[in-house]
């Protein structure tokens, strides 16, 4: 079991297209001089901004979260403790 924040390995048994397709975000992110990625706390926006970390390093990506009535209290700690994770 991995710690909470660190991706799975990824599988080797993804269909061919959605392995070309995350090999693919992950060379547009390496492409990139640094992101800042908007931060909700669900799975689309933990993916980039994990890819972000993960090949750019935390130097040159940052996740943001916008914090406002609509974003649930859990959420918003849900979102601090995975950003907190991986630095």
């Amino acid at each position: 079991m991995t710690a909470l924040g660190d991706p799975p390995a990824p599988p080797t048994d993804l269909p061919a297209d959605l392995g070309v397709a995350y090999e693919r975000l992950r060379a547009v992110v390496a492409d990139l001089e640094a992101v800042l990625v908007a931060f909700s706390g669900g799975a689309d926006s933990a993916l980039l901004a994990w890819v972000a970390h993960d090949v750019l390093g935390p130097a040159r990506a940052t996740a943001v979260t916008a914090v406002s009535p609509s974003l649930a209290g859990e959420e918003h700690a849900d979102c601090r403790a995975l950003a907190a994770e991986w630095g």
